[in-house]
């Protein structure tokens, strides 16, 4: 709705979205931006222009001066809300792969917390849960895609 109310406001005609083309969320921006706006275009430069992933889409940022927080050392892409900091991309397109520890940004590892970890087995899942001092707790152990796509990586 923001965006929208935005180009309204500046007389854009377009609006755009970094989505990658992998997964619904193009889906959801475009067909809100159609509802709100049927007169508006939409620019997906992952689609239209020569941007055939992260990497590109990095040297692209890099060529035009826009900041951006990630770098090809570090370049999951994140969701992040008050609640959740999603990734997804690199490592994580395995899901047999485990997270690195610097991708967590909104908690401590059980290890370096305060507190003795606690650690249980979700029974009969094979996801394990591991709470902080804080009580941010950190699940993995799914060996299936669908947890990934549920909660993009961790």
């Amino acid at each position: 709705q923001a965006m929208v109310d935005v180009a309204k406001e500046v007389g854009a005609d377009a609006v755009a979205h970094g989505c990658t083309g992998k997964g619904n969320d193009q889906v959801r921006f475009e067909l809100t931006f159609y509802a709100l706006n049927p007169e508006l275009k939409v620019v997906a430069p992952w689609r239209e222009w020569d941007i055939t992933g992260r990497e590109d889409a990095i040297e692209y940022a890099k060529k035009h001066n826009v900041p951006i927080p990630v770098s090809k050392k570090s370049i999951y892409s994140r969701d992040r809300n008050l609640w959740h900091l999603s990734h997804e991309g690199d490592i994580l397109e395995d899901p047999a792969n485990e997270p690195k520890e610097d991708m967590y940004m909104m908690s401590v590892s059980p290890e370096n917390a305060p507190s003795k970890p606690d650690m249980r087995e979700i029974i009969g899942t094979g996801i394990y849960d591991q709470a902080d001092a804080e009580g941010f707790i950190r699940l993995y152990g799914l060996p299936t895609r669908v947890r990934a796509m549920l909660e993009k990586g961790i």
